[in-house]
């Protein structure tokens, strides 16, 4: 926002109007307050030209402003929620975790760190679950532009097997037996 001064020598009334060019930066005048505004849509910079107009009713004089709209850093963000996920051990996990940024390459991590990976730059995590995985582990996957960051958390369900075969965390195997010989 920014303001101008105009004078009439005559003392006549002034309508003072703007107009701009640039369908990206928009330029009003606030005759409440006497102040030039200008908006930028989002993710637009670069130059734009604002035109205020100054009018006694007999003679209008026009001026230009020229301005530019700096770049900003945005935030990455992720392109869905994450969500809870089960597992049998000794399956392969894989879990797509996209995150985007308008301006930025996204980096991937983890916390806490742990034996699996996490692909840097697409997101995707892969991992083999073994027995003694078995039971339920929580994570939280940052994405960072290199200013910014944002993160979320999921947890990972490890499923074992009992002496029947079927999928269970121990405690749930009917033999009620919980030791890892079960699984």
């Amino acid at each position: 926002n920014f303001s101008l001064l105009f004078y009439d020598q005559d003392n006549d009334n002034l309508t003072i109007n703007a107009s701009y060019q640039n369908n990206n930066v928009t330029c009003r005048y606030n005759p409440i307050n006497k102040m030039f505004i200008i908006n930028a849509t989002n993710n637009y910079f670069g130059s734009a030209i604002c035109i205020a107009s100054v009018s006694d009713g007999f003679f209008t004089e026009n001026y230009t402003i020229n301005i530019t709209v700096n770049p900003v850093n945005d935030a990455p963000y992720f392109t869905q929620n994450l969500t809870n996920q089960t597992v049998n051990q000794t399956s392969t996990f894989n879990y797509d975790v996209n995150c985007s940024d308008i301006d930025s390459v996204v980096n991937y991590s983890n916390s806490p760190l742990t034996d699996w990976t996490i692909n840097p730059v697409t997101g995707i995590i892969s991992y083999n679950y073994l027995p003694a995985d078995v039971g339920n582990h929580s994570y939280t996957i940052t994405c960072n532009d290199g200013i910014n960051s944002t993160s979320q958390t999921f947890n990972v369900e490890v499923l074992g097997f009992c002496g029947d075969g079927s999928p269970q965390l121990a405690e749930q195997c009917d033999d009620g037996n919980t030791n890892n010989s079960d699984l």
